[in-house]
């Protein structure tokens, strides 16, 4: 039975009360705070209505951008954001998007290009900032090339941020970002994870990820093509050590020319480098890390030769 005047997504619009059971096993609320959806484009819910920062968030009703559903949501409730496919955004400024409540996550929904997809333009300061904890943006794309020389279009200074399954694009042929993702010491447990980096021959991205310091830090399963500084490569140390990081599955491609270096980490940094494939130009020591264990590691020094192991 169909329950007010607006459309229902169920035949229980306001949940189970008491409880269900399907074959005898209790369904589970898996979100314990609020679901808040965003969407700015044409392609309508049945019966709803344009995304506005007015609404309350609903499916129906979403927000149209993804700082109007922070707003409602709770620090550490266990709120999550869904953003729907075909959703764009841009980011203009310095902290022109701040994930600041803690235990939040952000997931888009779609495939390929249909997923929603953040821009950051019109200056070198444009940049999303992560402030708060335990929060986690999923299946985007995320383009700093809409502007040239971005300093850094993502920052990270509180712990346990997730970056997951995005398509972060990091240069053009005329737009190349100076470092993507940024970090201070701040950012311990920092996951990336399962991401393509992809970028161009064309030179001006000195590294992807600059981390400094962080505790158990894991980078894993990402796709690292560009050109990036010839001694730096794609991930690069500075400042403080970085402790028990892992490093592992991750490809990564320099393509600058006489390249040497796809991984750079301080001396004092400590963790495992593993199981990594990579791809530089010139040269026979494609990492930089004297304090962590090397397991497994093949590189290629010239395009089209056999991988050698580290």
């Amino acid at each position: 039975m169909s329950i007010g005047a607006g459309p229902q997504m169920s035949s229980f619009p306001y949940g189970f009360a008491d409880g269900v059971l399907i074959r005898g096993m209790p369904v589970e609320i898996t979100n314990p705070g609020r679901t808040f959806w965003v969407y700015n484009g044409s392609a309508l819910a049945p019966q709803g209505s344009a995304g506005a920062d007015g609404n309350p968030g609903t499916f129906g009703s979403p927000k149209a951008t993804i700082a109007g559903a922070l707003l409602q949501c709770v620090a550490n409730r266990g709120d999550v954001i869904y953003v729907k496919p075909g959703h764009t955004e841009t980011v203009s400024g310095a902290a022109g998007l701040a994930l600041n409540v803690a235990g939040v996550s952000i997931i888009g929904l779609g495939q390929g290009n249909s997923r929603p997809t953040i821009t950051f333009n019109t200056a070198t300061t444009a940049q999303m900032t992560v402030t708060a904890a335990q929060m986690a943006m999923v299946n985007f794309v995320l383009d700093g090339t809409g502007f040239d020389a971005i300093v850094s279009p993502i920052s990270v200074t509180a712990a346990d941020f997730q970056l997951l399954n995005c398509d972060c694009i990091t240069a053009s042929a005329t737009n190349q970002v100076g470092v993507f993702l940024t970090t201070s010491a701040a950012a311990d447990r920092l996951v990336v994870a399962g991401n393509q980096f992809r970028g161009t021959t064309d030179a001006g991205t000195t590294n992807v990820l600059q981390i400094i310091g962080g505790d158990c830090i894991q980078i894993l399963n990402n796709k690292f093509i560009g050109a990036y500084t010839t001694s730096l490569g794609a991930i690069n140390n500075i400042t403080t050590a970085m402790t028990g990081a892992l490093i592992s599955g991750n490809t990564i491609v320099n393509q600058t020319a006489s390249s040497t270096k796809a991984l750079v980490l301080l001396s004092g940094s400590t963790g495992v480098i593993s199981d990594n494939r990579v791809g530089i130009l010139s040269g026979t020591a494609p990492f930089t890390a004297a304090g962590a264990y090397w397991l497994a590691n093949y590189y290629a020094a010239t395009a089209g030769s056999i991988g050698l192991i580290q």
